[in-house]
């Protein structure tokens, strides 16, 4: 955290305890309202850094996990499938016929 943080945040603390103290009037309400928004553009900035240092440091090391990711993907795609379904008490694989039933039971 830089000094201009410090200092901002410093501010906000201070117009709040003042606030609880012996409240503001509108001139303060004002300038605590723009302190607030300039801290809330600093995170967003600094996150907005953050995420950018994650992405740089996944596309330098991507190559070395890029098998990792395909089989994770792999997997959930075959657990998520649905190969089969049952039907009056009878097990049934034939494509068709099962999107015909899920179809069926969710437009009931």
């Amino acid at each position: 955290m830089d000094q201009y943080e410090v200092e901002l945040r410093l501010k906000i603390q201070e117009l709040d305890t003042n606030d609880d103290e012996i409240g503001l009037n509108e001139v303060y309400r004002v300038e605590r309202k723009a302190l607030l928004a300039e801290q809330n553009k600093n995170n967003l900035k600094q996150e907005t850094i953050v995420h950018q240092k994650a992405r740089c440091s996944w596309l330098k090391q991507s190559d070395m996990n890029t098998r990792y990711f395909h089989s994770v993907t792999k997997w959930r795609r075959a657990s998520n499938g649905l190969n089969g379904i049952l039907v009056n008490d009878q097990w049934c694989e034939e494509p068709t016929l099962v999107k015909g039933k899920v179809k069926y039971f969710f437009l009931i």
